[in-house]
């Protein structure tokens, strides 16, 4: 069976995996990206399965706009002007403003799908990257020798091989990196909860 070589591959094609495809764009490097979900499909730029939003960091938007993509974004983003931040039955209250800073916003809110639909249709625009997708790349046996890894690959009843001596997992809480290489995970109940709602 012959093996594909890359500098790096990025195992999950969510937003953690697009972000770092994005990251190393200016880099000199064979990439592939993975991901064992085939590529989501959107009509009217939602997905009807996933109405989550999310609230990006003013940092996190001077990123998207130096990456070259927060101009199709801006108009679904809807700014974050004011922060209140309390703690019930504790002394103390502070309140940020946009404002203060001298800044249009302290951070945006925006869907998710709208966010993910953006990142998938301008990867492909960017002529610096030298980035391939697979998808859907279910990855379902890993080795390592000196200092390359392999990955085993299924589609279908497909397998294919790939290596490459940087392989970073950003395959989301369930990693199936982090099952085959035997990393255990430790969680702790907080007794917090939070209520997220969309208001139409």
């Amino acid at each position: 069976m012959n093996i594909s070589s890359y500098d790096i591959i990025i195992v999950g094609a969510g937003l953690a995996g697009l972000c770092l495809a994005l990251s190393i764009q200016h880099l000199p490097l064979k990439i592939l990206l993975l991901d064992a979900k085939p590529e989501p499909r959107f009509t009217s730029h939602q997905n009807p399965e996933d109405i989550r939003a999310i609230a990006l960091s003013i940092g996190s938007q001077q990123l998207l706009s130096q990456w070259g993509i927060w101009s199709t974004l801006e108009n679904q983003a809807c700014p974050i002007r004011q922060v209140h931040i309390s703690d019930q039955g504790h002394f103390g209250i502070s309140r940020i403003e946009a404002e203060d800073d001298h800044v249009p916003a302290l951070g945006y809110v925006i869907p998710i799908t709208q966010l993910i639909q953006t990142f998938q249709s301008e990867i492909p625009k960017q002529k610096k990257i030298n980035l391939e997708i697979r998808r859907p790349q279910e990855v379902v046996a890993l080795t390592s020798c000196s200092r390359v890894t392999t990955l085993t690959l299924k589609r279908e009843d497909e397998m294919t091989m790939v290596q490459a001596p940087l392989i970073l997992s950003a395959d989301g809480q369930n990693s199936t990196l982090a099952r085959l290489l035997k990393i255990k995970k430790t969680e702790k109940d907080y007794r917090q909860w939070a209520v997220v709602a969309n208001i139409g």
